[in-house]
């Protein structure tokens, strides 16, 4: 009977273990807040994944595309369409709970502005940089938390050196649904 007993709570530990470590896919989605000379309000919806070394340690990748909207008033307002591409290392501090850093990449790839009856549309592919910090929490059944700040230059690959270089704070909250063994 100890036997079985033993049996039976090492194949609850390995099994316990298996769980910790693991790729994951999590498609999510969520509202971004840019602050820069004025805030543009948005959202993000895109997928990470992620490898979790263990009870701690993990490694996630990401593509997002992103949506930012900007009112001037009197039908004045600018919209911009750009994809993020985060890499961060987190650290599970407590059981779901975490904390994450890293560096984003982003892509612009259009905006437009509308001043009164006129409409222009830019296609812009200088890409830009900014370093996250994170927090989240990730529930047993799934459902992930996500509240992240991010600092850098939508321009950072800019040709100049010196003059006014534009930076940004950038905000983002999310929900997503994690699949995978490394829950």
């Amino acid at each position: 009977m100890k036997k079985w007993i033993v049996l039976g709570l090492f194949m609850a530990l390995m099994g316990g273990l298996q769980a910790q470590s693991g790729w994951s896919v999590t498609p999510r989605g969520g509202m971004q807040v840019y602050v820069m000379q004025s805030n543009m309000v948005g959202f993000y919806v895109g997928a990470t994944a992620q490898y979790r070394f263990g009870p701690v340690w993990a490694l996630q990748m990401g593509a997002l595309y992103a949506n930012g909207y900007e009112s001037y008033g009197s039908g004045n307002r600018r919209v911009e369409h750009m994809l993020h591409f985060p890499i961060q290392v987190k650290a599970y501090v407590r059981e779901g709970w975490y904390l994450a850093t890293g560096p984003q990449f982003h892509m612009p790839f259009a905006s437009s502005t509308r001043w009164g009856d006129s409409k222009t549309t830019h296609t812009d592919v200088e890409g830009g940089v900014s370093w996250m910090v994170g927090t989240g929490y990730d529930f047993p059944c799934g459902l992930t938390l996500n509240f992240d700040y991010a600092y850098g230059s939508p321009v950072a690959f800019m040709s100049y050196i010196g003059g006014d270089r534009p930076s940004w704070h950038l905000l983002q909250i999310g929900l997503g649904w994690r699949f995978g063994k490394g829950k």
